[in-house]
């Protein structure tokens, strides 16, 4: 009996590790108090809240895994292999290019950024056609002038975030003198 447990433990000490059931993720590059408005995307359809380090469960051989949210994004396959060590995998996401919702401007408003990266400092665009710019961090502050016809110009120092921002207009009007 003692020959048939030393051949038992032989075998088990021999046989591969068995490969991983989930992986340790942990997400770069964006910060924790955005997580909270993104999703993990696993696989098909899988979603889970996001958080800086998860476990990820691994059925198949690989999985595709994807941020999903309205600022940061970012994508990766994961593999069995990825998870072998101690270390976590990293999974880099990054910031979403800013956009500008203007709700309810004024006739004719224009806009103007004398700051925001790759766009001419120079240019007018109307609220529906302001451009996206491009985000290398997690917030940009930018200088926009607000034109309407019958208004008041209007420079603001703005925090653009990645994503959608929202710019409340409230232009002051141009007063005429009464006539007397």
């Amino acid at each position: 009996m003692f020959g048939l447990s030393v051949i038992g433990w032989a075998l088990l000490a021999a046989s591969p590790p068995a490969p991983p059931r989930a992986c340790a993720v942990e997400v770069e590059g964006m910060p924790v108090a955005a997580m909270r408005h993104h999703r993990l995307e696993i696989g098909e359809g899988g979603r889970r809240p996001l958080s800086r380090r998860l476990e990820v469960p691994l059925v198949d051989e690989r999985v595709q895994l994807r941020v999903i949210g309205p600022r940061y994004g970012g994508a990766r396959w994961l593999s069995r292999a990825d998870c072998a060590g101690d270390d976590p995998a990293k999974l880099v996401v990054a910031p979403r290019p800013a956009t500008l919702v203007v709700g309810c401007p004024p006739k004719g408003m224009t806009i103007q950024c004398t700051d925001c990266p790759g766009v001419d400092e120079d240019a007018l665009f109307l609220p529906k056609r302001f451009p996206a710019i491009a985000m290398s961090n997690h917030s940009r502050r930018v200088e926009l002038v607000l034109r309407a016809p019958g208004y008041h110009v209007e420079r603001r120092r703005f925090l653009l975030l990645p994503g959608p921002n929202e710019l409340k207009v409230g232009l002051t009007p141009l007063t005429l003198p009464r006539p007397r």
